[in-house]
């Protein structure tokens, strides 16, 4: 994916060689962001941890708004945002802040913004002013109130910025 002046690549690499100080033991796919004006790559895909160190588990780039401040992916690793309490065994979605380097997670049980749904969810695309990031998922414990037993995918919408 690219930001709208193209000045942002993002992509995805086992590479462990990518991005300077990043020492990559997971052995797995990580996102990354090339930033063309100045020839450096970032990790997006990190450990709440380190910034050099890679989630510990595969990840995968969805998509950037157009300024190339909001990432949003896809991941398996459970040590992304620390205090996540990821029990769902499975893929979540979750939002990386360029500015801050702040990752926050997408799909979320509505009850609480630092646990996992119960079941996969997969981040699909985001608007291009960052608003906005659109996913899918098997959880049934994503919006207060709502009874969900259909055993498919249903669309949900995160909003990314709250409008004062």
């Amino acid at each position: 994916a690219l930001s709208d002046d193209a000045d942002l690549v993002l992509f995805m690499s086992r590479a462990s060689n990518l991005a300077s100080g990043v020492v990559d033991e997971n052995n797995g796919d990580d996102v990354f962001v090339y930033q063309r004006s100045t020839g450096s790559t970032s990790l997006v895909s990190r450990s709440a941890n380190s910034p050099s160190v890679p989630a510990n588990n595969n990840s995968s780039p969805i998509g950037i708004s157009s300024d190339g401040e909001w990432i949003v992916f896809n991941s398996d690793a459970t040590n992304v945002v620390a205090g996540v309490i990821d029990s769902n065994n499975a893929t979540d979605a979750f939002l990386y802040q360029r500015s801050s380097g702040s990752i926050s997670l997408v799909s979320r049980a509505a009850s609480s913004p630092i646990t996992t749904a119960n079941a996969q969810s997969r981040a699909r695309s985001i608007s291009s002013d960052g608003q906005w990031v659109a996913f899918s998922s098997l959880a049934t414990n994503l919006v207060n109130g709502i009874l969900d037993n259909n055993s498919t995918q249903d669309a949900f919408v995160f909003q990314t910025i709250t409008q004062a």
